[in-house]
This record gives C-alpha cells, structure tokens and sequence, in this order.
C-alpha cells in the first residue's frame, strides 16, 4: 500500500501508475501519476536535522511531503493547465481518482523511542501536513478521493523486537506506538469530516488501514499465513527475525521459502500476499468509510 499521493484517470481497476520523476511532459498519464517518495515522511527535514533524527533506514533523509505537492503542480503545468478551472486539465481532474497513501508512517518508524507523549505531539503535526495535502488536491478540483488511514504498525516486527516486555499490549505488539497512531486516525477522521461539509460536491473516502489490518492479523488462517510477526527477508533470526544491523539487501540476511506465508516482508515492509489482501479488504470489502463500491457506483451513473 502506497504511503504517499498518487493519481488514476482510469477506473478502480488500473493499477498501474507512470513515475512522476521525469520532467518531461511527453510523459504518459493515461494510467495515472504516482508522486511517492521512498520513505518520504510527513514531518520536514528541518524537524529531523534539528533533532538530530539517525534512522537505520536512511542514508540521508528523504524528501517530505511538500516534495509530492511541487510535483504534483509541475505535473499539471506539464499538461498546461494554469489553474483548477482550466478546461485542458479540469475533465481529467474531475474524472480521476486520487489516493493520498498512509502519509506518516516513516515518521512514526523513526520517533518510536521517543515518549508517548512526544509521539502524540508529532501525530498532531503529521495531521497538519495531510491537511495541506488534501487540501491542495482540492482546491485543485478533485472530486474523488480516498485518505488512508496508518496501520497498527505497533504490531510490526521492526517495533515488536525493540519493544520492553512490559509494553506489548494483548495483541503483542508494542502499545506506545499504537496508541499513537490510533489518535493519528482519530485526528485523520475529524479532519476528513471537517472537510466533506466544506466541499460536499466532492467524494472524500477514509481507508480504515488499522481496521483492516487487524481483521488479517487477528485470524491469519483466514488469508493463508503462519507467520504475522517475523519477517520474511533478514538476518536477524529468534522470534522476529529482525535485526537492524542486518536488514534486507546486507549480506547476513536470508529470504524465507514461502513469501505468500508471512505478512511481513523484512520487518517494516508489507508482503505482497498481505498488501494484496489489505487491498482486496479496502476495495471490495466493507474497509472504506463509506465503501470505495458507493464511489464507483456514484461515478459510473454520472
């Protein structure tokens, strides 16, 4: 599942999208334009070097948000459209289905050390930034949107390993961080429904992501996996096969046999079985709030 802001001209069905890092306006749009950035976070990079933030997953930190909304609007002046009422881009953008991902979670995979406090603190931030985001895209003229929800990422192994014994709710998975992120959702929800009274034209769905998640990872024989805390791909071995030192892609680590079996990947990504099943819940199932069907159905009698 995507963690940033993409764009479908297409029905529910495409899935695929072209990279949106070429300058070039030759660039076809037809399936659609993805704006994400590999571990892009919510939060600036301002925040991150003033507190001195050291992730394993970095090299160096990685662009923001704002990043996809520069881009996002150089997208559109490629297409030469000068603003929301321009009829070059408006039939597009009025057609198009855009997905703001699970912005926030690369913020939350880097400050889970921090206190609960403190992590409440960024969650209202994090808010803040999606705010901006969604609110360019319509102001932009977007009609159809879904915002996605984070997901209990407390229960993923790179926050389970590292989590004290006596902080692990019933679940296992680490309390602090979930607690955070179940505000975030809170906070994400009152925002959307904030802005549903402030442009009822338009079809703002919530992706309940947490909602989601948890129907998998509660009942995992459901959907077919014997593993929902250890990783598939990694070096770290025991309980989680998780080690920070010897993540994916290092030459300590090793992949498991069976992929579809395991729900997480290498400890912070999502396998392919789970994102295919998370998708199915969200698209198909009763996950989006209202259901992603009551959108396609609302569209295709227009």
């Amino acid at each position: 599942m995507s963690h940033n802001a993409a764009w479908s001209s297409h029905s529910h069905e495409s899935s695929s999208y072209s990279s949106s890092h070429s300058s070039s306006a030759s660039v076809s749009s037809e399936s659609g334009m993805n704006f994400a950035i590999a571990g892009s976070t919510s939060l600036s990079r301002e925040y991150y070097t003033s507190n001195k933030a050291h992730s394993f997953t970095w090299t160096n930190i990685p662009l923001n948000f704002q990043s996809q909304i520069a881009w996002f609007h150089k997208f559109l002046q490629s297409k030469g459209c000068s603003n929301a009422a321009d009829a070059r881009c408006k039939a597009d953008i009025d057609n198009a289905l855009f997905w703001l991902g699970a912005l926030g979670v690369s913020d939350y995979f880097q400050i889970h050390s921090k206190s609960i406090v403190a992590m409440r603190g960024i969650s209202q931030l994090c808010i803040h930034h999606t705010t901006q985001l969604l609110q360019t895209v319509l102001t932009e003229g977007a009609k159809h949107i879904v915002v996605q929800g984070l997901p209990p990422i407390g229960c993923f192994p790179v926050s389970i390993s590292s989590c004290p014994p006596q902080q692990l709710d019933q679940m296992g998975c680490n309390s602090d961080i979930n607690s955070a992120i179940d505000l975030h959702n809170k906070l994400l929800q009152k925002m959307i429904e904030r802005f549903r009274r402030q442009f009822p034209q338009c079809t703002i769905i919530y992706a309940n992501y947490w909602k989601a998640f948890l129907a998998i990872f509660n009942n995992p024989g459901n959907y077919n996996f014997k593993e929902t805390k250890k990783a598939c791909c990694g070096g770290g071995g025991g309980e989680f096969n998780f080690d920070r030192n010897s993540m994916r892609g290092t030459s300590g680590a090793t992949k498991c046999s069976d992929p579809d079996s395991y729900i997480s990947w290498d400890g912070i990504h999502l396998s392919g079985a789970m994102n295919k099943h998370l998708a199915e819940l969200l698209l198909n199932k009763d996950y989006c709030e209202p259901p992603f069907s009551e959108m396609v159905n609302k569209k295709t009698s227009i």
